[in-house]
């Protein structure tokens, strides 16, 4: 999976894993109302998968749900895709529930009882957060190549494809010999 978000005019891509096919059914309705692309997973393991297959730009999965439960697809999220938020869905609110599924990561919990405003306002913020998180990362890259181009000497445009040339190579193993 890319671990880079779809680009802000693409139709951002959704995974819902839930057990419960009637919920499956009204966060596909609801969100795919708003231009949301959705895509609906019946169990964890099976969401786990498809997050190996496929890039999507937010999770959002049922706290319980039999074998594998959503603090086990946030765990799986939190290793091997950091950058990707997670909201949980839970009939089961308690405050001790929150804070740990906070604490392991997830960007929100919303009971599956919150009206429908809520449930839109917790998808929106989690990939506008992550948006700028994406962004940030980006112009970091920017700055830290522009940096260490500034330590180079020569600035005409043969050093300069000289340079490109540089960076190419430079992931390999391969011994170069600048001359000239």
């Amino acid at each position: 999976m890319s671990t880079q978000p779809s680009t802000y005019n693409q139709r951002r891509r959704i995974l819902v894993i839930d057990d419960e096919d009637s919920m499956r059914r009204f966060l596909n309705m609801l969100l795919e109302s708003e231009g949301y692309e959705i895509v609906t997973i019946e169990n964890g393991a099976d969401g786990i998968s498809r997050l190996e297959r496929d890039s999507f730009d937010l999770v959002i999965t049922d706290l319980k749900m039999p074998g594998v439960d959503g603090l086990s697809v946030l765990d799986s999220v939190r290793s091997k895709y950091p950058d990707l938020p997670v909201v949980i869905l839970t009939a089961y609110g308690s405050e001790k529930v929150a804070a740990d599924a906070i604490k392991r990561g997830a960007f929100q919990l919303v009971e599956k009882s919150a009206h429908n405003d809520e449930i839109l306002m917790a998808v929106s913020n989690a990939l506008a957060i992550s948006r700028v998180r994406t962004e940030n990362h980006a112009l970091k890259q920017q700055l830290k190549k522009r940096h260490e181009e500034r330590k180079m000497i020569g600035r005409s445009e043969e050093m300069l494809k000289v340079y490109r040339m540089v960076e190419k190579v430079a992931v390999s193993e391969a011994t170069v010999l600048v001359y000239g």
